[in-house]
């Protein structure tokens, strides 16, 4: 009987993809990789070489149809496990009838289980894997994890039960399981040793939306000796996280200066093959969560958002003509490449550079923006607002983006994302319930940092452009483009929005 084996083994530092599952192991990265069975999604298998001799992670998602070929599993392990590593560890993707059958066979070689991660929202998609350690659970879903707030109660009561880790771990669908040998060095080995926490907690693992090989681990804050960390893994070859350093010292902490907290770098490392950013981790509830359990909460939200973006761009406001370099890559590049996806695309394009050019007539307030001021990247906290995920931030850009953008991702979350388009109708069609407000608050954002109605109006599709262009670049063929809609919108009805900037 042959078995579906991939192996692969990779050079250190090679660029490969990055795969959540080696954040697990004790070196943070695992030189060999062999997957057993045809059940892994792709974003959770790394990519390689082939032939490893020794296997640091062994995967194993067997299909139904695999498990019912007689002599299958057993050829399988036969054919991998005595090459895993001594602190190698064992992945187990299958469904829980499944999951029974393959701890009772990896049993026999000698493998225990350690420890049953959640994957939300779904296997396939496995943007949070969360382990299913009580406490490190219980703060993942209060804090970390977006689950909405009736299921987030349910989950944070059953995890205060005896046992009910280890229950949930054997009967939910979107469950994976890490099985080890006695003696092997301890999970997340690597973070311990850089953060000096010689009990370091497991970590709930964070995937980075394709196609950046980028992954978080949130760590910490459960013992007393250490604050807690954000642990942010990418190729050793790019230079994103030095750069995202480089912004959290001086874009991001000009921020903290007028009324809300950010993170704090505390170091760059090379582990290995990897680059990584240490971050402290800020507490605080997700606004997406709170807005979904509270939606009557929209207004408080964005007025939070829009009073401290006031001061923020009014401290950061630099008066100057804008290039044509400038308006051409922050404009006019995004339009052309999206024209064909739009009606009279051309027009629309063509209208832009009219726009562009009476811009360019004056000098125009730019100042400091977040550039990704969704709802899951701002925390509702006692003292104010925190605001995380810096990496896009930028100096010197057109102003009223970032509340734009707040304003209606706030009016999605409200809805639990149902619909990005209805949120942007909310906001900005006649009619809408949150468009008097909106409105109002942009207005006075543009009076306060000296924006003209035609930078406000300019500012207006700057900032959908930059969300589409963003996604068509990140889209896979069959992901739904909701700024794609919101920007079709926008070229289609661009004679409604000047009203929006003018009493």
């Amino acid at each position: 009987m042959t078995a579906a084996v991939l192996s692969s083994e990779r050079e250190k530092g090679s660029g490969e993809r990055l795969s959540p599952l080696e954040l697990f192991h004790p070196d943070g990265e695992a030189a060999g990789v062999a997957v057993v069975g045809r059940g892994c999604p792709p974003v959770l298998i790394p990519r390689g070489g082939t032939d490893a001799n020794q296997i640091g992670l062994l995967i194993i998602a067997p299909t139904s149809q695999e498990l019912r070929q007689e002599g299958w599993l057993e050829a399988a392990l036969d054919a991998v496990v005595p090459k895993l590593a001594v602190d190698g560890i064992v992945y187990l993707l299958a469904s829980p009838s499944a999951r029974a059958t393959v701890r009772r066979r990896l049993s026999g070689h000698g493998f225990q289980e350690e420890v049953a991660v959640a994957h939300v929202p779904d296997v396939l998609t496995s943007r949070y894997l969360v382990p299913l350690d009580r406490d490190l659970a219980a703060m993942a879903f209060a804090e970390v994890v977006p689950v909405w707030p009736r299921r987030r109660r349910l989950l944070s009561r059953f995890l205060r039960v005896p046992g009910a880790p280890r229950f949930l771990g054997r009967v939910l669908p979107s469950i994976g399981v890490i099985l080890r040998r006695d003696g092997a060095r301890p999970l997340f080995e690597w973070l311990s040793q850089l953060t000096g926490e010689e009990d370091e907690r497991l970590g709930v693992v964070v995937s980075g939306a394709p196609p950046e090989s980028r992954l978080v681990v949130l760590s910490g804050g459960l013992g007393v000796k250490q604050a807690p960390i954000v642990a942010k893994v990418g190729e050793i070859a790019s230079s994103r996280l030095d750069l995202e350093a480089s912004i959290l010292r001086e874009v991001a902490s000009s921020a903290r200066l007028t009324g809300v907290e950010v993170p704090k770098p505390v170091d760059v490392h090379r582990l290995s093959g990897r680059s990584l950013l240490l971050e402290d981790r800020l507490a605080g509830q997700v606004a997406a969560a709170l807005l979904a359990s509270r939606p009557r909460a929209f207004s408080s939200v964005v007025c939070s958002i829009a009073d401290w973006l006031d001061a923020w761009h009014r401290s950061t406001a630099v008066v100057r003509p804008l290039e044509p370099a400038e308006l051409r890559y922050y404009v006019l590049e995004p339009a052309e490449s999206l024209a064909d996806e739009l009606q009279n695309g051309e027009d629309y394009v063509t209208w832009l550079r009219d726009r562009t050019r009476d811009v360019a007539a004056a000098p125009v307030p730019l100042v400091n923006v977040h550039n990704d001021l969704t709802m899951f990247n701002v925390l509702v906290r006692q003292d104010g607002l925190g605001v995380v995920d810096w990496e896009s931030a930028a100096v010197e850009r057109f102003p009223l983006t970032d509340l734009t953008y707040a304003a209606v991702d706030a009016a999605a979350a409200a809805q639990r994302y149902e619909d990005r388009a209805v949120a942007f109708e909310d906001c900005f069609s006649s009619g809408g319930r949150h468009v008097g407000l909106v409105g109002r608050l942009l207005r006075n954002l543009a009076t306060a940092v000296g924006a003209s109605a035609d930078v406000a109006e300019l500012s207006f599709h700057a900032c959908w452009l930059h969300h589409a262009a963003n996604e068509q670049r990140d889209a896979r063929a069959e992901t739904e483009r909701p700024f794609a809609a919101i920007l079709r919108q926008v070229a289609d009805r661009r004679d409604e929005w000047p009203g929006l900037f003018r009493e």
